[in-house]
Parts: C-alpha cells; structure tokens; sequence
C-alpha cells in the first residue's frame, strides 16, 4: 500500500479499507474488460436503489451494455428480470 513498507503491520483500517475497495472495483472492472474484449457478454443485475444502496454506474461499466444492466429496488422484481435475461440468452443460443 502505497506510504507503508513491508514492516510496517499496523496499518490504520481506515487507510486499507478504501484501498481494499478501490483495488477491488479496479481489478473487476479490467477483468470484465478482458471478458467483454473476447466477446463474451455480460449480464448485471442489481437489486437496491441507485446512489443509495448500490453503483449503477458500475454496474453499467461491469456489463456489456445498456440492454445488459438491470436495476431493481423492489425484490419483488428479480424473478422477472432473471425471466428477461434467460429469454435473451436463449434467443442469443438460437441466433
């Protein structure tokens, strides 16, 4: 970590957390960049309210685009969504 050596053991958690996370969101989105670059697609599902309970930015970044990104608040809508998402795939199987 960046301002710490190898010896130093004790390092203030409110310096790694933010650090954990941000390496964390880094490593998935160039891993999702990588899957994306050999044509794979990418689904991302959320369940919460954007800019409250979850990233939909990077949701968006993580999947393969616009018509990839689903947002949901209500729990009560993942069955359908999950629905969606199965009848795209297939239809991209069948294609």
């Amino acid at each position: 970590m960046p301002g710490y050596g190898s010896e130093q053991c004790r390092i203030p958690m409110n310096r790694l957390m933010p650090y954990f996370c941000d390496m964390a969101r880094q490593s998935a989105l160039d891993n999702a960049q990588a899957l994306k670059d050999r044509g794979i697609q990418i689904y991302c599902i959320g369940l919460g309210r954007e800019r409250v309970t979850l990233d939909g930015d990077f949701l968006r970044a993580i999947s393969s685009g616009s018509g990839y990104t689903y947002i949901t608040p209500n729990s009560s809508q993942l069955e359908e969504i999950f629905q969606q998402v199965a009848m795209q795939i297939k239809l991209r199987l069948v294609q």
